[in-house]
């Protein structure tokens, strides 16, 4: 990608960034890190690597807009939304849009990022270990008092 010298490299990030994102998308990958010269080193980069948001599939960012509780669920969930300027002229809006929607909007759990990292501990090696471990001793006791002996609930704590 060749740029002019009318501007500092950093200036330039948002553009790289969102053509990149349209070019692996179209090749369905996905790309997580992202290396840089010190030309790139600003905060205003900075800001914007870290923002909580997504990106379109036309590389289109879809701000973070709140946090609100699921009135069905009651769990604490993140809101996104884009503008409807931003979907206005867009060739996948009929796609990606509801039928009425003018605008992108969704939600996910507040608690993503716990979620991920929970999911990564179980699923290492250690975490695998630990699971058959657990299955070898502890899974085999309660099928037994359940299954054979009657155990339905127990009201002592474990200390």
């Amino acid at each position: 990608m060749a740029y002019h010298a009318d501007k500092k490299d950093n200036q330039y990030l948002k553009e790289i960034v969102s053509r990149l994102h349209q070019c692996l998308w179209k090749e369905s990958s996905v790309w997580k890190n992202i290396i840089a010269d010190t030309d790139y080193n600003s905060g205003g980069v900075y800001a914007f690597l870290e923002q909580d948001h997504y990106l379109c599939p036309m590389g289109k960012i879809i701000p973070f807009e709140k946090v609100f509780l699921d009135y069905q669920t009651k769990i604490k969930k993140k809101e996104y939304r884009s503008s409807s300027k931003q979907c206005k002229n867009c060739p996948l809006a009929i796609q990606c849009l509801e039928k009425i929607a003018e605008e992108k909007k969704f939600s996910e759990t507040y608690y993503r990022e716990h979620y991920e990292r929970n999911k990564t501990r179980v699923y290492n090696k250690k975490g695998k270990y630990m699971k058959r471990k657990r299955q070898s001793t502890v899974e085999s006791v309660f099928g037994t008092l359940t299954q054979f002996m009657g155990l339905s609930k127990s009201t002592k704590l474990a200390k």
